[in-house]
């Protein structure tokens, strides 16, 4: 069907035919024809002012990856959404590398960024999958700098681009509060002991946990963050979690008797009378 572009002279309604030789007919435009200018120009400006949208910001902004070295994330029926975002008030990292769960920190100055040791949880997935997340997690430790052109963010190193992100489905996140919410692991603040004077001590900071383990080697203290009902932290560049259990569930001789424990990993429990 051949298109008609329609404009208004004056009183005239001129009909400029493309492809074909420019013709004018003299008349009064119809109420449908007035309808359907309007409706034009009405979509041309929804377009224009949606190209100047405010660009998405770095942070608070839940960001899908969609190009990783070069080349497109694997497909949604392949493996789950790769995604990140990343926690103003805490300078967070949390997100998804396809298979396991991501958290870590980060260092923003300007258009410099750097990521701080990101963990994951460890659930074994199909090889490609696996692939992708590990080049993922090298590719935020390669990151020295990201741009946002597009919508899309770019996570570069130097003038290289190591990863692309376009925004999620979810969209645009609110920060998380300065006064997160009480979870569950807040119920566990204090000190849980396990044999030989070993112990588990929990407080809080903002909304983030300060784990200290004193094992057989010493005092350690680590930063952890609620996920679910448990406590998630990084130890050695692994993700381990510490949740609920009983005595029994330690696997620990001392403590099989103990009903109020938290257990970390089998043979690393703690527990209270």
């Amino acid at each position: 069907m051949m298109s008609v572009r329609a404009q208004i002279v004056g009183a005239a309604l001129a009909l400029a035919i493309p492809g074909g030789a420019s013709q004018r007919q003299t008349g009064v435009a119809t109420t449908a024809d007035l309808a359907m200018l309007v409706q034009q120009d009405n979509t041309a400006a929804a377009q224009r002012a949606d190209r100047q949208k405010t660009p998405p910001i770095l942070e608070g902004t839940h960001w899908k990856l969609i190009e990783l070295a070069g080349a497109p994330a694997l497909p949604s029926s392949d493996a789950a959404e790769v995604s990140l975002v990343l926690n103003a008030p805490e300078k967070r990292l949390a997100g998804s590398g396809g298979c396991n769960r991501l958290i870590g920190g980060y260092r923003l100055r300007g258009h410099s960024l750097h990521f701080t040791p990101a963990g994951t949880t460890r659930m074994m997935c199909p090889g490609p999958v696996m692939k992708q997340e590990q080049a993922l997690l090298e590719a935020l430790a390669k990151t020295t700098s990201y741009r946002i052109v597009s919508k899309e963010l770019e996570l570069r190193d130097a003038e290289r681009v190591l990863a692309r992100f376009e925004p999620g489905a979810l969209g645009q996140e609110q920060p998380s509060p300065e006064s997160p919410s009480k979870s569950v692991a807040d119920e566990w603040l204090g000190q849980w002991n396990g044999p030989e004077g070993t112990y588990l001590l929990l407080s809080k900071n903002g909304g983030k946990y300060v784990v200290k383990i004193r094992s057989l080697d010493g005092l350690k203290t680590y930063e952890g963050i609620s996920v679910g009902d448990r406590i998630e932290f990084l130890r050695d560049g692994k993700t381990e979690s510490i949740h609920a259990g009983s005595g029994r569930e330690t696997g620990m001789k001392w403590l099989l008797d103990k009903k109020n424990c938290l257990i970390i990993k089998t043979g690393e429990g703690f527990c209270r009378d």
